[in-house]
C-alpha cells in the first residue's frame, strides 16, 4: 500500500506541474533600465549630451564645462573626461578633507618637515618654522592666496604626514565620484602622476557647496582679500585672490554673478580656473582647463589670459534668458491609452517630479514626450497604480528628463464573465490559478486512488478464482 501512496502523489505532482506558468527571465530587464536624460541628455553631472552641445564654442581651452546645480543639467561641455594637469584645483579637495577632519579653530604649528617638501620659487605666504595659527587663517591662505605652504601645514596637522593626508584626499575623491583624479600631493604643484578631468572638478566644487560644509568652505571660496595676524615672527599678512572674476575693481573681468572661484596655472604655463556663479534662481558651477594666455610685448605682463574670457562666454550662455521649468510632477496626467479588451482608457503619470532648465522662450509645446510601451500598446486587465512604462522629455535633440510611469486609474476586461487575464504571466489570475491546481489536484487523487483500489480488487478476485479452479480440479482427480 505504501509503494501505491508515493506512486499516487508523484502522479498527481507531474499532471499539477502541467499547469504550472513559469517566469521568463526576459521579465528582468526593466531593473536595468538606463535613463536616457543622461545617456542621451543633459541631465547631472553625468551627462553625455549638454543641453548646448559639446562642440568647440570657446578659444583655447583644452576642456570645459558649465554645470547648473539646482536642476542638475550639463548646459555645455568640451572635452570634459579628458585628463588633465588637476593644478590647483588640488587646494578644493585639501580644504575639503581638512573641514571634514578638524575643527576651524584647532592651532596648528608649522613645522620643518612640512616647508621642507615645497620645491623651490613655489607660491607661499612665507610661513617661518615654530608659527602657530588656528586652521581657519591656513584655509584663508590656502583657498584665497593659493599657499601652497598652508596646504603642506595643513595636511601635517590633519593626518601626522603628507602621504597619509594624500591617501585621505583619494578616499574623499572616490567617495564623491571622481573616477578620473588621482592627487599625489595636498597643493597640485605639477607631478606627471597626478590628473584630473572638467567633469570632476564640477564634481569636487559641487560637492563642496552642496557639503554640510558648505557655509564654511564658501566663506573661503568668496574671499577677496585676508589679512593674516602677526605673530612673534612675522608681522601683518596679505593673502588676495586671483579669481579677477570677483575683484572688484577689475572691470575688464568683474562679474557680480559670480560667487566664488579657485584659478591654476599648470605646469605648461596653461591657466585654469573654477567658478561658482549665481543669479535669478540658477545657480552655475563651471570649470575652463588649460586656456592658452597671449603675453604682452609692452607691459611684460599677461595680455589675454585665456581663462577669465573664456569663463565669460559660457557664463553668458548660461544665464542668457534661461529658466527653471517642471517638466513632470506628481498628480501629472501625462497621457491617455487605450487598453485592448478593456473597458475603458488609462491615464498614465510620472513617478518622479523633474526639473530642467530651458531657455525663456521655450514653452511645453516644444517638449516632446516619448513613452516605452512594450509591444507598443496595453492589454488589459489594468491595475490602478501599476508601473508599466517610462516616458522620455526631448527638447530638441537633448533628453532633458525621464521618469518612470504608473496607471493612474485602471481598466477592467469588457466581457464580465471572462477569466482575467495575468499580463504578467500570460495566464489568468493567480487565485484562479490556484483553484484550478486545487480541483484538479484533488480530483486526480481521488481518481488514482479508485483506480487503484478497483485494480486491487481486481487482482484479489483473479487469485480467488485461480485457487478455486485449482482446488476444484484436485477433486476430480481424487
Amino acid at each position: 500500500m505504501k509503494k501505491f501512496r508515493i506512486f499516487t502523489i508523484l502522479l498527481v505532482i507531474t499532471m499539477l506541474l502541467q499547469f504550472v506558468p513559469f517566469a521568463s527571465a526576459e521579465g528582468t530587464d526593466g531593473d536595468s533600465i538606463s535613463d536616457p536624460s543622461v545617456t542621451k541628455g543633459c541631465k547631472s553631472i553625468d551627462a553625455q549630451a549638454p543641453l548646448y552641445g559639446s562642440n568647440k564654442m570657446l578659444e583655447t581651452a583644452q576642456a570645459a564645462m558649465l554645470y547648473e546645480v539646482g536642476s542638475n543639467t550639463v548646459m555645455y561641455s568640451w572635452n570634459p573626461d579628458i585628463r588633465m594637469d588637476p593644478a590647483s584645483m588640488v587646494k578644493i579637495v585639501t580644504a575639503m578633507v581638512v573641514l571634514e577632519n578638524c575643527d576651524i579653530y584647532e592651532e596648528l604649528e608649522v613645522t620643518e618637515t612640512a616647508l621642507a617638501t615645497i620645491p623651490k620659487k613655489q607660491h607661499t605666504c612665507g610661513l617661518l618654522v615654530g608659527e602657530k595659527f588656528p586652521v581657519d587663517k591656513m584655509l584663508y591662505a590656502l583657498l584665497v592666496g593659493s599657499a601652497n605652504d598652508a596646504a603642506v601645514v595643513l595636511a601635517e596637522h590633519v593626518a601626522g604626514s603628507q602621504e597619509d593626508f594624500v591617501a585621505m584626499m583619494n578616499e574623499y575623491l572616490m567617495r564623491i565620484g571622481c573616477k578620473d583624479t588621482y592627487v599625489v600631493n595636498c597643493h597640485g604643484i605639477y607631478d606627471e602622476r597626478q590628473f584630473t578631468t572638467a567633469r570632476d572638478v564640477i564634481r569636487m566644487t559641487t560637492a563642496a557647496i552642496t557639503s554640510p560644509q558648505k557655509d564654511l568652505f564658501m566663506e573661503y571660496f568668496s574671499t577677496t582679500s585676508y589679512l593674516i595676524a602677526a605673530t612673534d615672527q612675522s608681522p601683518i599678512r596679505r593673502v588676495e585672490t586671483t579669481n579677477y572674476l570677483i575683484t572688484i575693481g577689475t572691470d575688464l573681468y568683474y562679474d557680480r554673478r559670480v560667487t566664488g572661484g579657485r584659478t591654476g596655472i599648470t605646469h605648461d604655463s596653461k591657466r585654469s580656473l573654477v567658478v561658482t556663479a549665481e543669479s535669478n534662481g540658477l545657480v552655475y558651477v563651471g570649470v575652463v582647463l588649460s586656456a592658452t594666455p597671449t603675453w604682452s610685448t609692452q607691459k611684460n605682463g599677461v595680455q589675454y589670459f585665456g581663462s577669465y574670457e573664456e569663463m565669460a562666454v559660457m557664463l553668458e550662455m548660461g544665464f542668457g534668458s534661461h529658466s527653471v521649468t517642471q517638466v513632470l510632477y506628481d498628480g501629472q496626467v501625462l497621457s491617455q491609452f487605450p487598453v485592448n479588451n478593456g473597458m475603458n482608457q488609462v491615464a498614465l503619470g510620472p513617478v518622479q517630479a523633474a526639473e530642467v532648465i530651458l531657455p525663456a522662450e521655450a514653452k511645453m509645446d516644444d517638449l516632446t514626450l516619448r513613452f516605452n510601451i512594450p509591444n507598443g500598446t496595453l492589454e488589459a486587465p489594468i491595475r490602478s497604480g501599476e508601473m508599466i512604462s517610462s516616458v522620455e522629455v526631448w527638447y530638441g535633440s537633448v533628453c532633458v528628463a525621464w521618469s518612470p510611469v504608473v496607471t493612474l486609474n485602471g481598466s477592467r476586461y469588457v466581457e464580465s464573465t471572462k477569466l482575467e487575464e495575468n499580463r504578467y504571466g500570460g495566464g489568468v489570475k493567480v487565485w484562479v490559478i490556484v483553484l484550478i491546481l486545487a480541483v484538479v489536484g484533488v480530483v486526480g487523487y481521488l481518481a488514482v486512488k479508485v483506480g487503484m483500489q478497483a485494480y486491487m480488487r481486481y487482482q484479489a478476485v483473479n487469485q480467488y478464482n485461480r485457487h478455486r479452479r485449482r482446488r476444484d480440479e484436485r477433486r476430480r482427480m481424487n
